[in-house]
């Protein structure tokens, strides 16, 4: 499975737009992982430079600051986020955030034919070349603003990816908005509205499409019900649970249980593959666990810490 992996990951500068921008998806905060990845509705702290960067004018107290490791299908790669949010810097009601991500799949196996001109077989098995890494990474940069109940942001995302031998570049633009009257939250998250390139050191330039996620969610802080609708402006054929021609669409869905105020239980459904978490807070401190399973690779595994400061 990791050599596999590792062939799609090296022909990336090859491929056309279908897929490009997955690599950025992963989501920074356990607590919405382990909805299923929705929240785009509800999203704030540090989390929100990746679901829906209107979030951030939602975050209490005057700075936060969280980190996420995950490990997805096995270690068949690894994510850290680091990100940072504060009101101080531009006003009471506009808050800035900052994000670093970075994806890593080490030793990605290529290999080759003893006799290239033969078929696979029992007396030409395919042989290991070499063991190489992929990285990825993004630093994303956002504003929002409180404006009454409905809270309005932008963020800018500087995107580089490493396939070994290739390497590439890209600047992008997202934009999100919430809306929330108790128990109704609304939001609307806007990534690449403008088309992305991602410039490769071949000289092939690829391009990040536009995509977009409605969400909703209801409840208290007791009981939430959270749903959010993915939507692709590319046909991503079998990989979405509805491919419409040229749209594909894709639906998130979670419910988050306080038994104690400093006690959350979740589970969810992201694209389908069901999801767990639980997580507690105490004083300024939360710590968050996300379980996701899936039905042909191996399980994968969130933490996440957020520091939320007065």
């Amino acid at each position: 499975m990791r050599t596999l992996f590792g062939t799609l990951l090296l022909v990336v500068p090859l491929l056309a737009a279908k897929y490009a921008d997955e690599v950025w998806s992963f989501g920074n905060q356990a607590s919405y992982l382990a909805l299923g990845s929705a929240g785009v509705a509800v999203v704030q702290g540090p989390a929100a430079l990746d679901w829906n960067v209107a979030g951030l004018a939602a975050t209490p107290g005057s700075q936060t600051l969280g980190f996420l490791h995950g490990s997805y299908f096995g270690g068949l790669h690894t994510t850290d986020h680091l990100a940072w949010a504060t009101p101080r810097l531009l006003g009471h009601h506009t808050w800035l955030g900052v994000g670093l991500f970075l994806l890593q799949s080490p030793g990605i196996r290529v290999t080759e034919l003893p006799h290239p001109g033969d078929s696979v077989g029992a007396d030409n098995p395919p042989m290991v070349r070499e063991e190489v890494d992929y990285r990825s990474a993004a630093l994303k940069i956002g504003v929002a603003r409180q404006l009454r109940r409905i809270r309005a942001g932008l963020l800018l995302k500087f995107l580089y990816q490493d396939a070994h031998l290739e390497t590439a570049y890209g600047l992008g633009l997202d934009l999100g908005v919430q809306w929330s009257s108790p128990p109704l939250a609304l939001g609307l998250a806007v990534q690449n509205p403008v088309p992305t390139p991602l410039l490769w050191s071949t000289g092939t330039r690829e391009w990040l499409l536009p995509s977009a996620v409605l969400g909703g969610a209801l409840g208290t802080d007791g009981l939430r019900l959270l749903l959010d609708l993915e939507t692709h402006f590319e046909d991503y054929g079998e990989a979405a649970a509805f491919a419409l021609g040229a749209l594909s669409l894709d639906l998130h869905a979670g419910v988050e249980w306080n038994p104690h105020p400093a006690v959350a239980l979740r589970a969810g459904l992201d694209r389908g593959n069901p999801t767990l978490g639980a997580g507690v807070r105490y004083r300024f401190l939360s710590l968050d666990y996300a379980f996701m399973g899936h039905a042909d690779l191996k399980n994968s595994h969130r933490f996440s810490l957020v520091l939320w400061l007065p």
